[in-house]
């Protein structure tokens, strides 16, 4: 879900959390994901992991969209020929 966010909106969450926490300063790349995926899954009512990756392996399809071909970048590539 936060991959659908863009760029001002998690640096906006990512504000309002670090104000929250009363970090100060300016904010890093790796310091905005993580408050603003802090802040989402706050928001989302998501299952312990393994509840999650039982309901995966039964219904991988339902999952599918989500995945955004994560796993296509750890497929080894064509031999070269």
């Amino acid at each position: 879900m936060l991959l659908l966010l863009s760029p001002d909106e998690m640096f906006i969450l990512a504000q309002d959390a670090a104000r929250e926490a009363g970090l100060l300063g300016e904010l890093g790349y790796e310091q905005i994901v993580t408050l603003a995926t802090e802040r989402v899954s706050k928001k989302l009512a998501l299952p312990p992991f393994d509840v999650w990756a039982r309901d995966y392996k039964e219904n991988p399809d339902r999952y599918e969209q989500y995945l955004m071909g994560f796993w296509e970048s750890e497929l080894p590539g064509p031999p070269d020929g």
